[in-house]
């Protein structure tokens, strides 16, 4: 027996992750980051699931779905998280016992298409391991099982959601576990994704099983059919799976839909009598002098997307009539306004790169000129709507475009280094500095070695909304450091 250092991390649920005592290990660096997994679907599945409700998580890594997933079913609920590689379960064992969470099982296994032993190709992140199958393959000795075999074995039945996240092995879990999938009736969100690759096979074994494919939107609060893979947003990285039966249940709970909706705008007025309720709208001009038409017309079919009271089928009609309204009005003439309603609107409806180009576009704008802005719309940021501007409005739309590329334009900085650090600076300089952007700036200073050690910051030594981890942050400074020992515990591998 041998000893890892694990570092205890506070998630956006309340429960703690242990992961690697390093800013080196992906999933240390972006909960460090973010304070949860960079992934969407991860706020909608805690929203989806209720106590009592039975769980797989293939591909359970260091846990963070597993104790989401363990606090969202219960202790009446019952999840089977399987990681086939020996440390990294280590990991998620002590991740499970820390947060109490019996009515999770490990199986450290890997799933595919047969049973027997395999190899693990282990990765510099333990995100991207994955089984390997040529010749004389390296890596890591680990059991393989075949879904079937594992559900027989674990009396697995009445499984309400799997995640299916196995770099690149999805395919073959499917095809091992075809009377699993022909027997069971669970919404099942799995990776479409995996690097560069675009796993079409995996959509085509679920449709032939009698599985329709949704994507999810809002950004984590509705599902809506996939019609075209190949005309998916190039950020879009997992998919949903479910039956007829299922979907309809979905429908009705509000989270689904299964057929496409009437694309309708909103009432006449609405749009700007819901901005003025608004924390932000302060400064807002009068509803008589907005100069842009197509403005406030989009702003009314956003309005009824807003209104969680109406059905799931008329709100995204609504919003995809603003997308389309305002993706017009920018081809003729484009102003601020329009530009900060279109990035936030293409973001809410699954163009998040439209979103990250249209905000490219604002801040060479600003870097030129400034954002002069008169008429009344929505931050890109949704973190903004319940800022009031407490200088002129064009900073703090500046600050609110800011912020949503940085949020938007990778999945973490671990991935995309430091080339938004310019403006994390600029908002560490201006009246909205906060946590959650202080967090990545520092990260990014350490990734461009322009720091050594975590330097010391009043804003993330005092916790509080959306910053969990101050006293990390506070050790962290006062120890002059990147992982604070007196932090630290002993994971037993």
């Amino acid at each position: 027996m041998s000893n890892l250092q694990g570092l205890p991390v506070e998630i956006a649920d309340g429960n703690i992750v242990t992961v690697p005592a390093s800013l080196a290990c992906m999933s240390t660096y972006v909960l460090l980051e973010q304070e949860d997994w960079f992934e969407k679907e991860l706020p909608f599945v805690r929203d989806y699931l209720k106590p009592g409700m039975r769980v797989l998580d293939i591909g359970a890594n260091y846990g963070v779905y597993s104790v989401s997933i363990g606090k969202a079913v219960g202790p009446t609920g019952r999840v089977w998280a399987f990681e086939p590689s020996h440390d990294t379960s280590s990991f998620l064992r002590h991740t499970l016992a820390r947060n109490g969470m019996v009515q999770v099982v490990v199986d450290q296994c890997a799933l595919s298409d047969r049973a027997g032993r395999g190899r693990l190709g282990v990765q510099a992140h333990s995100e991207l391991n994955s089984l390997t199958h040529g010749p004389g393959e390296s890596g890591e000795e680990v059991r393989v099982d075949t879904l079937d075999e594992a559900a027989a074995r674990h009396g697995m039945h009445g499984i309400d959601f799997v995640k299916l996240d196995a770099e690149g092995e999805e395919d073959r879990i499917v095809a091992g576990g075809r009377e699993f999938f022909r027997a069971e009736d669970p919404l099942v969100m799995f990776e479409f994704k995996h690097l560069q690759a675009l796993n079409t096979q995996l959509l085509a074994s679920f449709r032939a099983a009698g599985y329709g494919i949704f994507r999810l939107i809002g950004p984590s609060s509705l599902l809506v059919p996939v019609a075209d893979a190949a005309a998916l947003d190039i950020f879009e990285l997992n998919l949903f799976a479910c039956k007829e039966s299922r979907a309809e249940s979905l429908e009705q709970m509000g989270l689904l839909l299964r057929a496409p909706p009437p694309i309708l705008g909103g009432e006449p007025g609405a749009g700007l009598a819901f901005i003025e309720r608004q924390p932000f709208a302060d400064r807002q001009r009068p509803v008589g002098m907005v100069s842009e038409p197509a403005l406030v017309e989009a702003l009314d079919a956003y309005a009824v997307w807003r209104q969680e009271g109406l059905s799931a089928q008329r709100r995204y009609g609504a919003l995809l009539w603003a997308l389309w309204r305002l993706e017009t009005e920018v081809k003729l003439a484009p102003g601020v306004a329009v530009l900060s309603l279109l990035a936030r609107v293409a973001h809410d409806a699954g163009s998040r790169h439209l979103a990250v180009q249209i905000l490219a576009v604002m801040l060479d704008e600003a870097e030129r000129s400034g954002l002069a802005i008169a008429d009344p719309t929505w931050p890109a940021s949704e973190h903004y709507d319940s800022i009031p501007v407490n200088s002129d409005r064009g900073t703090w739309l500046v600050a609110a475009t800011m912020e949503a590329l940085i949020s938007w334009g990778s999945y973490s900085a671990a991935f995309a280094g430091s080339s938004t650090l310019k403006f994390l600076n600029w908002l560490h300089a201006s009246p909205y500095a906060s946590a959650r952007m202080e967090r990545r700036r520092q990260l990014q200073q350490l990734q461009a070695g322009q720091i050594q050690a975590i330097q010391p910051s009043t804003i993330l030594g005092n916790a509080g909304p959306g910053h969990r981890n101050a006293e990390f942050w506070r050790r962290a400074a006062a120890e002059r450091t990147t992982m604070p020992p007196s932090l630290l515990q002993s994971v037993r591998v």
